[in-house]
């Protein structure tokens, strides 16, 4: 895709990159790759699907995310954002381009498994871009594999010494990661709490899935979900169509949900599901049936 300075108002596209390869596509927009010829690195641009206007409430999130990483104290952790602006009446936002993402590790045999103290060094760094888009008052809603890249994809040999001599493996020579996809995190300013479907279904907190008041607490629970996947190359939960299912599977990996989610069920499926929570023989059957809960990553952002 070539373009020109009449096309777009940011710096990047109008007078220092040319040649634009698609890397990928998603239902909010086309993702590309090309060089920013000034200073010769690879960057991404990002370029939504909806003409003329973006949601005000995108390119807020986007000005409150670069204006806290302009006055940030220490490292975020968050994905940089480089540029902004409009290509053909399409916004767009430039980005660094950064390594492979933690789907792509997890699925290589060469890098997998990940040293223990790898794996320690991701949810710290997890964590702390968490705090850095609360103390903004911000969401991400999607923390998933997918979305947390590495800085650099260097590697090194290690040799080490078993019962019965030396073996090598292949290890990440820094696991520094980046959380990106924060263009679509969610405000919770004047709302401090939402009720909406958010996130993917398998790293998605039994309150979205249940519609039940949500905040900041949910990117703590996809952390979690994450950390077990990337120690065991197995998502912890399974995706469901089903809200009850997931419920039910929640329950059955991580121990009792509390009572204000199961009560929230139908009678009949509060005595079929949880026959051992308190009060599913008593409650009235006054509540509605909880909706499907698969929303694609894309639909809850549009």
């Amino acid at each position: 895709m070539q373009t020109n300075g009449d096309d777009a108002d940011g710096k990047v596209l109008s007078s220092e990159s040319a040649y634009m390869q698609a890397l990928g596509h998603g239902a909010a927009g086309v993702i590309y790759a090309t060089r920013n010829h000034r200073t010769g690195y690879l960057i991404v641009i990002k370029v939504y699907r909806e003409a003329e206007v973006v949601s005000s409430a995108t390119a807020g999130v986007i000005q409150t995310i670069r204006g806290g990483l302009r006055n940030a104290p220490r490292t975020t952790y968050i994905g940089a954002f480089l540029d902004d602006g409009y290509i053909n009446g399409h916004f767009f936002i430039t980005l660094p381009l950064y390594g492979l993402n933690l789907r792509q590790v997890m699925m290589s045999n060469e890098l997998f498994p990940l040293p223990a103290n790898h794996v320690k060094a991701v949810a710290y760094q997890l964590l702390t871009a968490v705090e850095f888009l609360g103390s903004l008052g911000l969401v991400h809603t999607d923390i998933k594999p997918e979305n947390i890249v590495l800085c650099h994809n260097t590697t090194v040999v290690v040799k080490t010494f078993h019962g019965d001599g030396l073996s090598e493996k292949t290890v990440l020579q820094s696991p520094e990661i980046r959380l990106i996809d924060c263009d679509g995190a969610q405000s919770l300013s004047p709302n401090p709490v939402q009720r909406y479907l958010a996130g993917t279904c398998q790293y998605r907190a039994p309150e979205i899935s249940m519609e039940m008041p949500w905040s900041a607490p949910v990117d703590v629970f996809s952390i979690g979900c994450v950390l077990f996947e990337l120690q065991t190359r197995t998502c912890l939960l399974h995706p469901t169509d089903c809200v009850y299912e997931r419920l039910a599977d929640i329950e059955a990996r991580l121990g009792r949900l509390p009572d204000e989610f199961v009560l929230q069920l139908p009678t009949r499926t509060r005595k079929h599901l949880f026959p051992t929570h308190a009060g599913v023989e008593s409650v009235e059957d006054n509540t509605r049936p909880a909706k499907v809960c698969v929303v694609s990553n894309e639909q809850h952002r549009n």
